[in-house]
């Protein structure tokens, strides 16, 4: 498996691009001219290398980039705290009597990679999770495999981070995709604690929106998001609004916790453009996406290209 995604890696980004299309749709994409959701998406994967994109995927300055905007706007966002940065865990060890007893570890560049850890549960072996997260600061196969580009401009490290909830697995996801800056959908998973994840989705004026995924809840069954704190649900679409508006497509992920908003990610590639959509909301999606004009000289790009210098500490390392 390593042998064949080295090689894939070698292709152009859109070779791969139309490849991955192909597999997960059965039919080739229209990447000159695209039209749909998962085309635009795949779209931006080989063609948008601007400066707003290139922070995006990075952790550390999708957080920096939120705390600003929530200033701005006056907003009351949590953001959970970054003990430490860096790329050896076993410098983390030397600040372990200083961490609380639950605690994630995450790569600042990377999806889907996290250690949920709690001492109080289980004491924590240095050796064994330095093994485990020995190749998190290499080069994740969002950039490698699938050709998204602002994964491969974050910056290789791994973060020690607040745990957000008291359960055993991450609280339930509360997500706002906006186009030029108007939120148009929230997108709610829930069932972690249970192993089972599903996903219900709900249109800004408050009607179901049919995502058309095999996980997804009955179209008359009653879902979180209809019962979420108003406060939470209002700070959320507001963050959206703010983060989102310089960008074309955004999706802004969050956590709704004790009548709180938390703010989680960025997320540039849902799905990497890959996911299962009925034709209708792919249409639908499409047709909200306004592509951008790759050309146009952007007033703030300093300010995003300074997002990514430096290595942010941790709050035990100041």
């Amino acid at each position: 498996m390593k042998r064949i995604k080295r090689a894939f890696s070698w292709l152009p980004v859109s070779v791969r691009r139309h490849l991955l299309f192909f597999r997960a749709f059965r039919r080739w994409g229209n990447f000159r001219t695209p039209r749909g959701y998962s085309e635009k998406l795949n779209w931006r994967a080989i063609n948008d290398h601007r400066a707003l994109m290139s922070f995006t995927s990075d952790k550390l300055a999708a957080k920096e980039y939120v705390r600003g905007a929530a200033h701005a706007h006056n907003l009351s966002v949590r953001i959970p705290e970054s003990y430490w940065v860096g790329t050896n865990v076993g410098e983390l060890a030397a600040f372990a009597s200083q961490l609380p007893a639950r605690w994630v570890l995450k790569p600042n560049h990377s999806c889907g990679r996290v250690k949920l850890m709690d001492s109080t549960a289980k004491p924590i072996d240095w050796e064994r999770l330095a093994r485990e997260t020995s190749r998190w600061t290499e080069v994740d196969d969002e950039y490698a495999v699938r050709g998204h580009w602002s994964y491969g401009q974050a910056r290789r490290l791994l973060i020690a981070e607040e745990r957000l909830g008291t359960g055993d697995h991450a609280p339930d996801d509360l997500k706002i995709e906006a186009y030029g800056g108007e939120p148009a959908f929230t997108f709610w998973t829930t069932g972690r604690s249970r192993g089972a994840v599903r996903y219900s989705n709900l249109k800004m004026d408050g009607t179901r929106l049919i995502w058309g995924h095999p996980s997804e809840e009955p179209a008359d069954s009653l879902i979180p998001l209809e019962e979420l704190h108003p406060e939470v649900r209002n700070v959320a679409v507001a963050l959206t609004r703010a983060a989102a508006a310089p960008f074309d497509q955004l999706r802004v992920d969050g956590y709704g916790i004790n009548g709180e908003y938390w703010f989680g990610e960025l997320t540039a590639y849902p799905a990497a453009g890959l996911g299962a959509i009925s034709e209708t909301t792919d249409a639908w999606l499409g047709g909200l996406w306004q592509l951008p004009d790759l050309s146009a000289p952007d007033p703030r790009e300093a300010e995003w290209r300074a997002l990514l210098e430096g290595v942010p500490k941790g709050t035990l390392q100041r």
